[in-house]
């Protein structure tokens, strides 16, 4: 393994430039030396988002539950949100997870509880679930919004940079995955 000392550029921008994960650049970026004639590309890993049903009327499911679930309206489905953070930076980070129409309504899920633990949330409500350690390092509560237009419900939580100023953390410093969990109601 050899390095290249140098800069990071985008290779669609003259300037140099701070990547990370969710930027329009990742992907496709270049390192550039100070020596002539070298060069070599990178690939800026992306984040993932799995959706799970974490829970069905308040009762936790295991994780490798395979049976169908059933509802019917008044009922509540507790959904797990998990969001890999490749990267030690995040640029104004948002989760959106679109509900089933006609079934639930965005509109149900209005209020985010700043708490962290296995524990369902009441309808209505989301709030950091199990083994969610991003929200011990990223201190500011996201934002919960209805969107109806879109059936959706978006947490934002910002922008993110573990050391903004100076080098990357060592690997084990890297932020772990954000586990938002939320209670959308059956609609009648």
């Amino acid at each position: 393994m050899s390095s290249i000392p140098g800069t990071l550029l985008p290779t669609h921008s003259p300037t140099a430039y701070v990547i990370g994960d969710g930027d329009p650049y990742a992907g496709d970026a270049v390192a550039f030396s100070q020596h002539r004639g070298t060069m070599a590309s990178i690939t800026i890993d992306r984040g993932k988002l799995t959706k799970k049903i974490y829970a069905v009327n308040g009762n936790i499911r295991a994780d490798d539950d395979p049976t169908a679930v059933h509802v019917s309206p008044g009922e509540t489905i507790t959904y797990r949100l998990t969001q890999t953070l490749p990267t030690t930076r995040t640029d104004a980070f948002t989760i959106t997870d679109y509900l089933p129409l006609p079934i639930f309504s965005a509109a149900t899920v209005t209020t985010f509880d700043d708490t962290a633990d296995a524990t369902v949330p009441a309808a209505g409500h989301a709030k950091y679930g199990p083994a969610d350690d991003f929200h011990l390092l990223h201190t500011v509560k996201p934002t919960v919004l209805g969107n109806l237009t879109a059936n959706s419900v978006e947490f934002t939580y910002g922008d993110y940079a573990a050391n903004p100023h100076g080098p990357a953390p060592q690997t084990s410093s890297l932020p772990s995955p954000c586990r938002p969990i939320h209670s959308p109601t059956v609609c009648s």
